[in-house]
């Protein structure tokens, strides 16, 4: 019954009335240019908003896979999450609420690693929040890893880093005090790839772990019809391009 509703969600009917303009256009317009640009914006809107078309988008970005081969002889003992995002409501009692659903994600992915290769310490990197006098990323993840009953003298906190440029560099930073330069990295799969070419760019080794995939399996024939789950991943996933481009004009890559 669920997937019959997403036929008729607002985001699936307004392209199946957009598609069905489209068609007069195509049959009726004497301009070419008009007929073309139509038939852009139908396929754009289908690649963006599809299922199938977003997980086309995610899996092109996404770095999906752990990097066990590169890393068993390394072995990091180093666990470095970054954090997800966090809301700056004041309206939220509980702290902990304001962590976006991408930081818990991380945090609970990241400390199960730790403890399967039983690290020596995990870094959580993530300063934003404190800005309105609130508690930063990284504080709240940190309580969230100790309610998980992981060690507090096994945490280090990173309360500064704004962004993952600003964040790579305050790393660096405490892993050269550490005398530490291969890590393994936490983060979602589709900002692992920006994440670790800025992380690389300081000169340290990162062992990529990356999680919460956003390719879902294609369920034929309704991945064919805009959802707007979907659009939200390729938009994710769309972001993260615009990002690595910018790093990359920057030389933060």
């Amino acid at each position: 019954m669920e997937q019959v509703s997403t036929l008729f969600e607002p985001i699936a009917l307004f392209f199946y009335v957009f598609g069905i303009i489209g068609l007069l256009i195509l049959r009726y317009s004497p301009s070419l240019w008009f007929r073309a640009l139509t038939v852009l914006i139908l396929l754009g809107y289908f690649a963006f908003a599809s299922p199938l078309g977003a997980n086309l988008i995610v899996g092109a970005v996404e770095i999906r896979e752990p990097d066990p081969p590169d890393c068993v002889s390394r072995k990091p003992r180093v666990v470095v999450i970054l954090a997800g995002g966090i809301t700056d409501s004041s309206a939220i009692r509980n702290q902990l609420a304001r962590l976006k659903e991408e930081s818990y994600r991380r945090l609970i992915d990241g400390i199960t690693w730790a403890r399967e290769i039983n690290a020596d310490r995990v870094l959580i990197t993530g300063g934003s929040g404190r800005d309105n006098g609130g508690r930063s990323e990284a504080s709240l993840m940190a309580q969230l890893a100790m309610q998980m009953g992981y060690p507090r003298e096994k945490l280090l906190l990173d309360e500064v880093a704004m962004n993952t440029f600003s964040s790579s560099g305050t790393v660096s930073r405490m892993l050269g005090e550490m005398q530490v330069d291969t890590v393994w990295m936490v983060t979602s799969a589709t900002h692992m790839r920006r994440a670790r070419a800025s992380y690389e760019k300081r000169g340290l080794t990162i062992c990529a772990y990356p999680v919460n995939s956003k390719r879902v399996p294609i369920d034929m024939p309704y991945a064919l019809v805009p959802q707007l789950s979907a659009l939200s991943k390729s938009t994710d996933a769309y972001r993260e391009v615009m990002g690595y481009i910018y790093y990359a004009m920057t030389e933060r890559l």
